[in-house]
C-alpha cells in the first residue's frame, strides 16, 4: 500500500503529515508495529504493565473529568507514538459522565425527525470527547431496528428506516468529525435483523444482497463518500454476501465482518470504496472467541482486513498469538504494514503529532470549557421537548387534571442500563411538581381502587449479554400474583417508557402509551409537564411502537 492513499478520503493528509507517516512507520520495529494494530480496553492505566506500546486505550467516559484528563495527558505524554484514545459517546446511561450534558440517545433524536439535532448531538458527543480527553467516538450505530426483538439495537440505533438512518447518522458523523473527533460506524455488516446478540454468540444479518445493498450497503456507501473516518467490523455475519457467488457454500465456513477477508476487502473495501480503518468490535465477545482459538483468530482478523484489534485478553499470549501468525504465514507482514499505515494515517488525521508538537497532550482550557456547558442544555431542552412521542391515546385521557386524577398510583420500574446496573427511576418527583398527589405502588399495601389513575413507568435500556429488553412484571410489580395485575379495565391507566420503545407487545391493552426513549432527569420533567398540558407531544415514531400488531393499536 503506497502512502499516497492518505491523501484520499477520509484522510485527506498533506505533505506535511505524510511525512510524519512516512517517518514514524520506517522506524518501527516488527514489535511496534504489531503494538499499533492493538486497542486496550481498561480504566486503569493499563499501558504501565505492557512491555511492547500500544496504539491506544478504549476508556468509560464515567468516570471523574479530573481521573480521565490527567491520566490522558500521562498516557500521551509517555507514549512513543501519540495514542488512540476512544469511548462510546452514544449517551446511554453507561456512557454520561457525572458533569458532561445528558444527551437523549439516537432513538430519542431520530424521534425529533429533525437532522439538525443528529448534527447537534455529533457536536456534543465531540467535543465533551475532547473535554475528557478522547479523541474517537464509537459512534454512531448506523444498525437498521427491522427486527424488534433484538436485544443489542433498540434505543441504540436511528430506528428502522433505511432513510432515516441515513439522515441522521450523516448529520451526526458531520457533527463529530467537523470538531476533530473520528466517527466510528457500528456495526458492519450491519445488525438488527437477529433476535441474538454477538456479545454471546455470531450473530447473523438475513437478508438477501438486493435488500441488504437498498438498505445497510446504501448507508454505509453513502457515508463512506462524506468521509466518515471508521467502521467497526463485528462479530455479524452476511450469509448472502458469500452465497452471491457460490449458492451451496457451507454455513459453517461462513465468517462474521470481524474475520472475513471477503466483508471487509471484497464488500467493504472493493464495492462500497472505504479507504478509512477498520477495527474488530471487541475480541473478547461471545460471537469472536466461538469461531476458534484466539491464537487463529487474532492474525486472521488482520489479515482479513481489520487494521486494528479491539481488546486484548491475555496481554502476553495475544502478542505471542500475533508474533506466531507472521512466522508461520498466517499474518503476512505487507498486510500488517498497510494496518499501522491507516492507523497512523488517522492520528494524522486527527492532528495528534501537532498537538504532540503544540504540547497539547492534555485537553486545552477551550476544550474543557465546553464539558456540560450551556449551549449543550440548550440543544439538550430542544431535543428533549422535539422527542417524546404520544403513541396512542384512544381513551382521550390526556392532558391530565390534578383536580380530576388527584392521587395517583406510580408503578415504577428502576432504571436498567447497558451493563445491567439498576437505579430508582424517580418520576414521582416531576409529577408532584404539576400538582399531582403520587404514591409510588408497594404491592404490601396500595390497590388501585384507592386511586383515580394508574401510571406505569418503566427504563429499560437496550442491554448486552442479556436476551431481551421486554419487562421483567415480578420485578416490577414486587410479587409473582400481582404481577398479573394490569387494572385497564378497573381505572384509567397510562405507560410511559423511558427506555424501549416496544413495551406495547406486553401492555397492548394499554389505551394510552408514551415513548420517551430516554431517562435522564430532562426527559422525565418534560414527560410531566406534557402530560399536564403544559407541553405538547412532538415526537414521531421512529419505529413500529405496535410491533406489527393489530391489538396493540386500540
Amino acid at each position: 500500500m503506497k502512502f499516497e492513499i492518505l491523501k484520499q478520503n477520509p484522510f485527506f493528509l498533506d505533505e506535511d503529515a505524510i511525512a510524519w507517516v512516512k517517518s514514524t512507520f520506517n522506524d518501527m520495529s516488527l514489535e511496534e508495529k504489531i503494538g499499533q494494530i492493538i486497542l486496550d480496553g481498561s480504566t486503569e492505566l493499563a499501558y504501565e504493565r505492557h512491555s511492547i506500546e500500544l496504539s491506544g486505550f478504549h476508556r468509560m467516559t464515567t468516570h471523574s473529568p479530573e481521573y480521565l484528563v490527567s491520566s490522558a495527558e500521562q498516557m500521551q505524554k509517555n507514549a512513543k507514538i501519540p495514542m488512540l484514545l476512544s469511548a462510546d459517546m452514544d449517551h446511554l446511561s453507561y456512557t454520561i459522565n457525572p458533569q458532561g450534558t445528558p444527551f437523549i440517545n439516537q432513538m430519542g433524536i431520530a424521534a425529533t425527525d429533525d437532522p439538525k439535532m443528529a448534527e447537534r448531538m455529533g457536536i456534543v458527543a465531540a467535543r465533551e470527547c475532547k473535554a475528557l480527553g478522547f479523541n474517537w467516538s464509537f459512534t454512531p450505530v448506523v444498525d437498521i431496528n427491522f427486527n424488534f426483538k433484538s436485544p443489542i439495537v433498540n434505543i441504540r440505533s436511528f430506528g428502522s428506516n433505511p432513510d432515516q438512518v441515513l439522515r441522521m447518522a450523516s448529520a451526526y458523523v458531520k457533527g463529530m468529525q467537523k470538531e476533530g473527533v473520528a466517527a466510528c460506524l457500528k456495526h458492519w455488516p450491519g445488525d438488527g435483523m437477529d433476535d441474538r446478540d454477538q456479545h454471546n454468540i455470531m450473530s447473523v444479518n438475513s437478508m438477501d444482497m438486493e435488500s441488504w445493498r437498498n438498505t445497510y450497503g446504501r448507508v454505509y456507501k453513502k457515508l463512506i463518500e462524506e468521509g466518515v473516518m471508521s467502521i467497526m467490523s463485528a462479530h455479524i455475519a452476511l450469509p448472502a454476501y458469500y452465497r452471491e457467488k457460490d449458492p451451496d457454500f457451507p454455513f459453517e465456513k461462513i465468517l462474521p465482518g470481524s474475520l472475513s477477508k471477503e466483508l471487509n476487502q471484497d464488500l467493504l473495501r472493493g464495492e462500497l470504496g472505504f479507504n478509512g480503518l477498520i477495527i474488530t468490535d471487541a475480541s473478547i465477545m461471545g460471537g469472536y472467541n466461538a469461531k476458534g482459538s484466539r491464537k487463529e483468530l487474532l492474525p486472521m482478523s488482520i489479515e482479513s482486513g481489520c487494521d486494528m484489534l479491539m481488546f486484548v485478553k491475555n496481554y502476553e499470549e495475544d502478542i505471542a498469538a500475533l508474533k506466531e501468525g507472521i512466522r508461520e504465514g498466517k499474518l503476512s507482514e505487507k498486510r500488517l504494514d498497510e494496518a499501522v499505515i491507516r492507523v497512523l494515517g488517522l492520528k494524522a488525521a486527527l492532528c495528534l503529532h501537532r498537538r504532540r508538537q503544540r504540547k497539547e497532550e492534555a485537553p486545552t482550557e477551550r476544550e474543557r470549557f465546553f464539558l456540560g456547558c450551556g449551549e449543550h442544555k440548550q440543544w439538550l431542552s430542544e431535543a428533549v421537548d422535539k422527542s417524546i412521542t404520544l403513541v396512542k391515546d384512544t381513551q382521550k385521557l390526556l392532558p391530565l387534571s390534578p383536580d380530576k386524577y388527584k392521587r395517583i398510583l406510580l408503578i415504577q420500574g428502576k432504571a436498567n442500563g447497558q451493563f445491567g446496573e439498576s437505579k430508582e427511576l424517580g418520576f414521582e418527583k416531576h409529577l408532584r411538581e404539576q400538582g399531582f398527589s403520587v404514591e409510588v405502588y408497594d404491592h404490601k399495601i396500595h390497590t388501585a381502587a384507592e386511586f383515580d389513575l394508574v401510571i406505569f413507568a418503566t427504563a429499560r435500556e437496550c442491554m448486552m449479554v442479556r436476551d431481551n429488553t421486554r419487562i421483567d412484571m415480578i420485578d416490577l410489580m414486587g410479587d409473582i400474583m400481582c404481577a398479573m395485575d394490569r387494572y385497564f379495565g378497573e381505572i384509567p391507566s397510562l405507560f410511559v417508557s423511558f427506555g424501549s420503545p416496544y413495551h406495547l407487545y406486553d401492555f397492548p391493552h394499554c389505551k394510552t402509551y408514551i415513548n420517551a426513549y430516554s431517562s435522564v432527569e430532562p426527559v422525565k420533567k418534560a414527560v410531566a409537564e406534557m402530560l399536564a398540558g403544559k407541553k405538547r407531544f412532538q415526537g414521531t415514531n421512529p419505529v413500529d411502537p405496535f410491533c406489527g400488531l393489530e391489538s396493540t393499536r386500540f
